[in-house]
């Protein structure tokens, strides 16, 4: 069984994209006078051109200072547990930001008997740790304010953001701390969401009898669906 480290090293990465050969795209982009149909796409791609230049500037700065992008592919991995008696598929990490105090995910369908909640505490963080968060904090700052002190880095988070305020662009991109951690199957704490109560019912008259057409719920509705099952004269359910 891989590690939480042997699993970070797989799914880490250097940033390779040439930041001249990026900007170069861009403006060849802007230069060009789309069509009015051609309009919306157009500013798509520079945009999302904008976004790959920035995302390199700002990790070959955080590199510099000592840390380890992660690939995106690393939050879609997956692993299957047993839950009420069901295989099911969970997130193979946890992830939650620094402060909450348990990972909660729900699985199944809801109103389905495989909805269920599933929870997981986070762990303690060291005071040594904690320490080490106000510096990534800091280093993350230090970078945001490299970005927005480079004219040209600046002029592409502006034009990546779609905001064209400076103070609005820097709240977007405020770091965050979070968590992040392989729960053991012994930290998994599996809890089965009961069936609402569907409240109130839509009805039809027809032929004489009246049938239920649909249900819904309400807040602080008393709850009428057993006294559906109780006096209908066949078991047919209609969502």
């Amino acid at each position: 069984m891989e590690t939480l480290q042997q699993i970070l090293d797989k799914h880490s990465f250097k940033p390779e994209d040439d930041l001249a050969e990026l900007a170069k795209a861009i403006e060849q982009l802007r230069a060009i006078v789309p069509m009015p149909f051609e309009k919306e796409e157009h500013s798509g791609a520079i945009v999302q051109k904008a976004r790959e230049y920035l995302g390199t500037f700002f990790q070959r700065q955080f590199v510099e200072k000592g840390y380890t992008p992660l690939e995106y592919e690393l939050f879609d991995l997956k692993r299957e547990i047993t839950a009420d008696g069901r295989n099911v598929q969970i997130p193979l990490l946890a992830c939650v930001e620094l402060g909450k105090p348990e990972w909660v995910i729900e699985t199944g369908l809801p109103n389905y008997s495989n909805h269920a909640r599933i929870r997981a505490k986070t762990p303690l963080v060291p005071a040594t740790i904690r320490t080490k968060a106000f510096e990534a904090i800091a280093d993350a700052n230090d970078v945001l304010g490299h970005t927005l002190r480079d004219k040209e880095a600046s002029r592409y988070l502006l034009l990546a953001s779609g905001m064209n305020s400076p103070s609005a662009v820097y709240q977007a991109c405020a770091p965050e701390l979070e968590i992040l951690w392989k729960p053991s199957l012994e930290e998994l704490k599996i809890e089965k969401i009961p069936n609402p109560d569907k409240d109130p019912a839509l009805l039809i008259r027809f032929g004489g009898r009246r049938y239920v057409a649909a249900t819904w719920q309400r807040e602080n509705e008393a709850p009428i669906d057993h006294y559906l099952r109780e006096y209908s004269t066949c078991r047919t359910t209609r969502r």
